[in-house]
């Protein structure tokens, strides 16, 4: 479930952050302060440690200028975001969960991690649609669709919802 609502073996409602698990401090908030909402849980996003929205925008903007070809852009996303990449925040850095190590996905990081994988592919100068679709395309490729609610992207709608948002979010939110 990288660009999904969840990992293997994972249903989208087992761990929905509570009003009590979103602590002042430890939420996602737009660059004036005000938190960023979940359009799934009418809560803030809770953040992980290491996201760090802006920066990440950054990082999109100075790889585009650098290098602008259509196959890097395609594998730098990739990379950032397989599972177990930098930017996959629903996993511990480096393990991908298995029935050994099912304490490696952070049920709580998965909406986030989809909200910034649509600010991201913004900034990398995407379409919200090529974005979609491309999550969706991991998904097949990876083995996820085994989804009730799959969408014609190949996703849940839950995340379309946050990847929506955060592609919206960088047009409005962020700037350009």
């Amino acid at each position: 479930g990288q660009w999904t609502s969840g990992g293997v073996g994972n249903t989208l409602n087992s761990s929905e952050p509570t009003p009590d698990q979103v602590v002042s401090g430890s939420e996602l908030v737009y660059p004036d302060g005000t938190p960023v909402i979940n359009p799934n849980t009418g809560l803030p996003y809770p953040k992980p440690e290491g996201l760090d929205i802006p920066a990440n925008i950054d990082f999109a903007k100075e790889y585009m200028r650098v290098n602008n070809s259509p196959l890097a852009r395609v594998l730098i996303m990739i990379n950032l975001f397989r599972a177990g990449g930098s930017y996959d925040y629903q996993r511990l850095e480096g393990l991908i969960p298995t029935m050994m190590n099912r304490d490696a996905f952070k049920d709580d990081y998965v909406d986030v991690t989809n909200y910034n994988y649509g600010v991201v592919s913004a900034a990398f100068g995407y379409s919200k649609e090529d974005t979609l679709f491309a999550a969706g395309a991991y998904n097949r490729t990876v083995g996820n669709t085994s989804y009730e609610n799959i969408t014609k992207y190949g996703i849940v709608q839950e995340s379309v919802n946050n990847i929506s948002q955060g592609h919206d979010d960088y047009q409005k939110r962020y700037g350009k």
